[in-house]
């Protein structure tokens, strides 16, 4: 007994995909998501949770990999203290669609896994700021909902470099998800 997923990539033909893509003028996109993030520690611990939000803007520079930059913002409760966290990134995107059914660029479901690096700060009330640096990674699902846009998915593992006193590495990964816009812009290169 097994399950998992298979991609064929039977229909990826580069020079044919680059063509259809070349006359896509969809190919920059605005996205605004809202969710929620604990750490890994605190997934079963309510006041862990805090509400996240990102804005970003992206590119698709061919038919299977963009990138997109965000600036994002997460607040929660710690220990009767208010504590957040602003931080800007960017990310690498492949359409696994894409890669194994082809270039559409009017396809109702995509999947697409997404890694990037965050840098910014944490404040928290009577406490010196920390720099931080994370590494995150994970995929999104997006379903058309429109000529422009899409609705998606987006949960998320992250790892935490930061000069914080953490007594054990787990406290160094966080888990969230998103749910959020894509805005497709009409743009001629």
């Amino acid at each position: 007994l097994s399950a998992g997923v298979q991609i064929n990539m039977r229909d990826y033909v580069p020079s044919v995909n680059r063509e259809r893509f070349m006359k896509d003028t969809k190919r920059s996109f605005f996205s605004l998501a809202g969710g929620f993030e604990t750490s890994a520690i605190g997934l079963r611990t309510r006041s862990q949770y805090g509400p996240i939000g990102k804005l970003s803007f992206g590119k698709w520079f061919n038919p299977v990999s963009a990138w997109r930059i965000n600036i994002n913002g997460f607040e929660k409760q710690n220990n009767g203290r208010r504590y957040a966290r602003i931080m800007a990134g960017a990310d690498y995107m492949l359409d696994l669609s894409h890669l194994g059914m082809g270039y559409n660029p009017d396809r109702s479901v995509s999947l697409r896994g997404v890694a990037g690096l965050d840098l910014g700060t944490d404040l928290q009330r009577r406490s010196k700021a920390h720099f931080l640096a994370e590494l995150h990674g994970g995929a999104q699902l997006a379903v058309r909902a429109g000529k422009n846009c899409e609705i998606y998915l987006e949960p998320q593992l992250a790892y935490e470099m930061s000069n914080k006193d953490y007594s054990g590495r787990i406290k160094h990964i966080n888990a969230r998800a998103y749910a959020g816009l894509n805005w497709k812009l009409n743009t001629t290169d």
